[in-house]
């Protein structure tokens, strides 16, 4: 959209002021030529803001006070809007004498006549920290020390009760009517609407409006008059004491009281809902017991059971376990009935009907058959499990005989399922072979103009969206992949192909077509209404079409009936549309610079992202005098305020766009010692008018901290595909780095980065993207790195998608025969692997020079050979195993039981060296092993050895008669 034409730009104006601002404009005089876009803001200001009466703004200016509850900020903000039409030559002094007149605290307008030359500023400062001790003082004393607690009870009541029955109920004594003030003057409200009567130079609101509850006119249902039916009320509340006055009586009552210890535990059990973990509490019965012993004897029949355990029992022995897997979506009660009726179209997994999608292959790449990679045997099993769920499910097959395509699966477990398994199969290298599929995607325009006025919206997801399409019988071949039971297919379309996101794209868009109220990106489907009955009808439409073709969704995902939605960077609502927060939180909550490096990283940001600025290099002159030579670093107020500026025109619609998927995408990534931080860019191609689509940052967890450099680096990757998956799924987009190496790794499908990159590679499938590299200065994305938010939606997801699979090869790929335990304290204890898990954490590798400082232990030849293969080690979440790859790094002390162990079966030396290499890694693998093994090796000259006429005489053992079968025999061949 070029925002620079001004008649384009009146247009838009005129377009959603709406029309009766039409109408008004073209009474108003001086409206100027068409293509006048000042003339038009003109006029329209000019008939919106008439001019003030100075005399009467003063006036009311005058006759401000501070209400009660209303906080002395809230009491100045008003006082400031209202001096801005007053034309005071001094505001502060002005506004100072309205709050010693006008404020209710007796205490701060005598600390303000006390002090006549207090500054505004000061009075506020003053105020602000007078209500705050009062609050802590008040908390103070309505708190009670060392009193019994009450038991705190929760009920749901559901009151059924008719108008007939209010007369068993008692009437509350009438309390005695206090005098009324002068403050205290009676409100007279509408009897139609409930509001302030008269209305003031405006009709009532009731005029002409239905009522809710009789259904008739000029009227709303809070003043209505008709006898109202009452609804079940099912809500939580807590009970409380009634607070009644009730006359003395003289007659004598005993008074018992039931008091439960102030120390009591509160049993709670924290579950996991989604990322966020919640405390629930545990019901364990009531907190005392009040029967007594005869009502007791009479409800237990028998011999009282003997209760096992109780609440102190069960936390100390650790019983209380729960599982939630899901929570399901909320359903508001109202759709409740409509959800039911299509209740089958929330459970299983589809197969959209009389669809079959056909994978174009490119003839010119030449087919790969990948290596198997061996799948430990621990997992084996849920391996298998899975296998058969998806071969029941009709999602793969079997197949036999010559196959041109093969590739390997990698095992991950679930996200908070530890004990079950995902397959990933690597499409990498098919990938190269299957052609993209290009298909019209919606902008952001046709959005804007769809669901403009929209007032109801609902968002529904599909359940394994891709698994839905099922694949022809010619395009199955190129998904094979080989695992320990053979080659297994693919019959649906899977995770991981390139082109799956635009043909899910189109062929859900054909089932939806010609549905008013519903779009869909990808496998999300919005449905939108100006009213509720129009959403309602949309939403029963598009279940009705999705029933008929067999498509099923994901209630756990889906959400109804929402006032207002995010999507697609903006914020769809009854207001109207406006830019997500989210796209400017990374910049707006960025700290102040504390040292000029991170200054001239935040000039870089400023030359890349704000070239269309105007006068940026007079903004930004402040900040580049402190990153000169021999300029002594002092941060004033004048810095504070360039800072601020640049960081609010960075934000601004000068520097940033609207998503247009036919332009060039550009996503900028970076890392820091403390976080990650991600620019999408986007250019018009042959132009040079670069915009900025969002940016978005975060800051490192603890464990994500450790990582190494460019494990940092390569979750930065991730990070920003994942945060900006509406805009780059299925659009290929350009990748700017600052590390060389993963622009390497990435280029070369056939690499074997660490387990953790690896599993990042394989998650990134589905996006196509090509991966540059640009050196750090030249980075936009450097300064938010280093100056990243404090909390994201993806941190959690991100970190246990790296953590989880860690775990799972350190786990499984340990000899059974060796406890995990030991390997971690071993290296724990072994000083050359726990050096290079401090590099490794640290990046800072230049200590390895200093070999004379290095402490005692450590060999250094075996530290120089880790360096080399630093970009394949990974370090676990605690920081007590070392991998390279998918295997473990064995400790110095525990290499010679694992050579023993991989001896067992007495094979040869080639077989036992290539078990142990499949399994785990050390220094000098392959000669540590022929040393250890005792084995003699053949020599260039066979050696001859003289048979003896008597070979019982020679023979090394003495020969016996065995009393019982033989069950085992163990022999060792040595020589030929």
């Amino acid at each position: 959209m070029n925002l620079r034409d001004a008649g384009r730009k009146r247009a838009l104006l005129l377009h959603y002021v709406g029309e009766r601002v039409n109408d008004i404009f073209d009474t108003l005089p001086d409206r100027g030529e068409n293509n006048n876009f000042n003339a038009a803001c003109d006029a329209l200001t000019a008939y919106f803001t008439p001019k003030k009466n100075v005399s009467f703004e003063i006036f009311k200016f005058r006759k401000l006070q501070q209400v009660p509850g209303e906080s002395i900020d809230e009491y100045h903000t008003r006082l400031q809007i209202a001096a801005k039409y007053c034309e005071f030559h001094d505001h502060d002094m002005e506004i100072k004498l309205q709050i010693e007149l006008g404020t209710s605290s007796k205490k701060l307008r005598q600390h303000s006549f006390r002090n006549p030359s207090l500054a505004l500023t000061d009075l506020i400062s003053y105020a602000r920290t007078l209500a705050e001790t009062e609050k802590q003082a008040s908390g103070i004393a309505n708190s009670s020390f060392n009193m019994p607690s009450s038991a705190e009870i929760n009920a749901v009541n559901k009151d059924n009760s008719s108008p007939n029955d209010q007369r068993s109920q008692k009437p509350e004594p009438k309390q005695k009517e206090l005098p009324r003030t002068s403050e205290q003057v009676p409100t007279r409200k509408c009897f139609r609407c409930g509001l302030a009567w008269p209305h003031k130079d405006q009709p009532c609101p009731a005029e002409g409006q239905q009522c809710n509850n009789c259904k008739k006119y000029n009227h709303f249902a809070r003043v209505c008059r008709s006898t109202r039916r009452k609804q079940p009320s099912n809500k939580v509340r807590k009970i409380e004491q009634a607070q009644q006055q009730v006359e003395s009586d003289d007659s004598d009552e005993y008074v018992y009281t039931l008091e439960t210890p102030a120390d009591k535990e509160n049993f709670q059990k924290t579950l996991r809902v989604g990322n966020s973990e919640i405390p629930f509490q545990i019901d364990t019965g009531s907190t005392a017991n009040i029967i007594n012993e005869t009502s007791y004897k009479h409800l237990v029949d028998g011999n009282p059971t003997i209760t096992l355990a109780n609440g102190h029992t069960a936390i100390e022995l650790d019983l209380i376990h729960v599982k939630v897997n899901a929570v399901t979506a909320e359903i508001p009660t109202r759709l409740t009935p409509l959800i039911q009726e299509y209740s089958d179209v929330f459970t299983g997994i589809g197969k959209l009907k009389n669809f079959k999608i056909h994978l174009h292959i490119d003839p010119s790449v030449k087919p790969v058959v990948q290596p198997t990679r061996r799948i430990p045997f621990a997992i084996r099993n849920r391996v298998e499990v899975e296998l058969k769920h998806l071969e029941d499910s009709d999602i793969i097959e079997p197949t036999t005989g010559p196959t041109p395509w093969v590739s390997p699966i990698v095992v991950f477990p679930k996200p908070n399922q530890p004990d079950k398994i995902r397959l990933c199969v690597d499409m990498r290298m098919p990938n190269q072979a299957i052609q993209r599929e290009h298909h019209p995607q919606p902008v952001i325009d046709d959005l804007i103009t769809d669901l403009n006025g929209a007032k109801y919206f609902s968002k529904l997801d599909l359940s394994s969206a891709y698994h839905q399409l099922e694949l022809d019988e010619d395009s199955r071949s190129i998904t094979t992949f080989t695992t320990h039971k053979g080659l297994y297919r693919y019959k649906r379309l899977n995770f991981g192909t390139n082109s799956a996101s635009e043909i899910f794209q189109n062929a859900l868009d054909n089932v939806l077509n010609g549905i008013e109220g519903c779009r869909n990106i990808s496998d999300d489907i919005i449905i939108f209404g100006k009213t509720e009955k129009d959403h309602n009808a949309s939403l029963q439409k598009v279940l009705e079409v999705l029933k008929a073709n067999n498509l099923k969704l994901g209630l756990a995902k889906c959400q109804f009936d929402k006032e207002q939605l995010e999507f697609f960077g903006y914020i769809f609502s009854a207001d109207g549309i406006s830019p997500s927060p989210s796209k400017v939180d990374a910049v707006k909550e960025t700290p102040v610079s504390t040292n000029p490096t991170e200054v001239r990283s935040f000039l870089g940001m400023i030359q890349y992202c704000g070239r269309f600025i105007p006068n940026v290099a007079t903004f930004s002159a402040p900040l580049r005098m402190l990153t000169q030579k021999d300029v002594k670093w002092d941060w004033t107020s004048m810095h504070q305020e360039a800072f601020e500026t640049l960081k609010r025109l960075l934000t601004s619609d000068t520097v940033m766009g609207y998503f247009d998927p036919s332009k060039n995408t550009e996503l900028h990534v970076d890392a820091s010692p403390v976080g990650v931080g991600a620019i999408l860019t986007q250019t018009t191609p042959g132009k040079d008018d670069t915009k900025v689509m969002a940016y978005a940052s975060r800051s490192l967890t603890p464990v994500e901290s450790r990582y190494s450099h460019i494990e940092k680096e390569a979750l930065a990757i991730i990070y920003g595909i994942e945060h900006f998956r509406l805009y780059l799924n299925g659009h290929v987009f350009t990748l700017i780095t600052d590390n060389k190496p993963l622009e390497l790794i990435y280029k070369n499908l056939q690499s074997r980065p660490s387990s953790r990159i690896e599993r990042w590679c394989l998650h990134l499938q589905e996006y196509s993207f090509h991966v540059k590299y640009r050196p750090g200065p030249k980075n936009p994305s450097d300064y938010l790195s280093r100056h990243p938010c404090t909390a994201t939606n993806t941190r959690n997801s991100l970190e246990n998608i790296a953590k989880e699979h860690v775990c799972l090869i350190a786990e499984n790929t340990i000899p059974v025969a060796m406890d995990i335990a030991c390997i971690k304290d071993a290296t724990k204890q072994d000083p050359t692997l726990s050096k290079t898990i401090e590099f490794i954490q640290t990046n800072n590798w230049t200590a390895l020079e200093k070999q004379d400082k290095m402490s005692t232990g450590v060999n250094i030849d075996e530290l120089h050979a880790l360096y080399k293969l630093r970009d394949e080690l990974t370090v676990s979440s605690d920081a007590d195993i070392l991998l390279r790859g998918n295997r473990v790094v064995i400790p110095t002390k525990l290499r010679a039981q694992a050579v023993k162990l991989a001896h067992e079966g007495h094979q040869g030396l080639v077989k036992t060296k290539c078990l142990i290499r499949e399994k785990v890694w050390f220094y000098q693998i392959d000669s540590y092993v022929e040393e250890c093994l005792p084995i003699s090796h053949s020599t260039k000259t066979p050696c001859t050895t003289k048979i003896d006429s008597d070979p019982k005489a020679s023979m090394g053992y003495r020969l016996c008669r065995f009393s019982r079968p033989i069950s085992k025999w163990r022999i060792t061949s040595c020589g030929n």
